[in-house]
Order: structure tokens, then sequence, then C-alpha cells
């Protein structure tokens, strides 16, 4: 019996299928695990915006302007879905936090021409914006998004 020094991997990380994911080797390892990749989506959430308001709005982020697969597209319109129904249904309660009032401000592409907001145009929801635009509006400071959902 020989002795390995290297641990054993489940698979080769070199072999990533993407590099736009934050965990490529969890996620190539969920996809090797799951029955189907047609069966089975596994989407992360790029940005989940909160401020001390419990004013709150996702976003999804792309480079050099592509769009979110179906896939990812319909995982997002489910979390959307689920939050429009529950507008004015009751109130969240949590374990630790009783969350009495909050805000949604929808689900949103954002796309950069580039790589970031440093090189190239930046389109939100399909628009041209300005850094500027960008910052008012992650800071639930700009008319460009507004409230669709309310507890």
């Amino acid at each position: 019996m020989s002795f390995n020094p290297k641990p054993q991997r489940f698979f080769d990380c070199e072999k990533k299928r993407t590099a736009f994911v934050p965990d490529a080797y969890f996620y190539d390892y969920c996809n090797a695990l799951l029955p189907s990749s047609k069966d089975f989506w596994i989407t992360d959430i790029d940005l989940y915006i909160r401020d001390r308001n419990n004013n709150f709005m996702f976003i999804e982020k792309k480079c050099n302007n592509s769009t979110p697969s179906k896939c990812q597209a319909i995982s997002y319109q489910i979390l959307h879905a689920l939050i429009m129904k529950s507008d004015g249904c009751g109130k969240l309660e949590l374990p630790y936090f009783n969350i009495n009032n909050w805000q949604y401000y929808g689900y949103h592409l954002l796309q950069f021409e580039g790589t970031t907001f440093e090189d190239g145009k930046i389109s939100f929801d399909g628009k041209d914006i300005s850094i500027q635009e960008l910052t008012d509006i992650m800071s639930f400071n700009s008319k460009k998004v507004k409230v669709i959902a309310r507890n």
C-alpha cells in the first residue's frame, strides 16, 4: 500500500465548467451529485440589498452585456412571485427578529459592457446609467426603482 499525501478530491478542480460562480468547485460538485442537470438548477443570488429600514431588492449582475439563462430567470421569477404574493398577507415573523415593515423594490438586471463599472457602460434594466445613478439605485434613493410590494 502506498501513501498518497494529496487529499482525495471529488474531481479535478482544474476542469471547472465556469469561473463565473462564487464557488465553482462546489457548483460542479452539486451538478455531479444531483440526478440530472436537465432537472435541477443551481442559481446564485448576485446581490440582495437591504437597508436599515427593511427596503430590499434583488439584482442579477452580468458582465459583457450577457443576460440570465432561462433557468436562472425562472428561479428569480419564482422568488419575485413569492414576495409579490405575500403583499399585505400579514406580518413576517422571524425567530430572533420581528420585521413588521418591509418594502420590496423588485428584481433587476445590472449589466456591464465589460467586466465592471470601470471598463465600459453600465445598464440597469436595459437602460444606460452612470455610476452615481447606480449608487442611488442601490441606496434606495432613485426614482428609477419604486416600491412594488410592502408589508
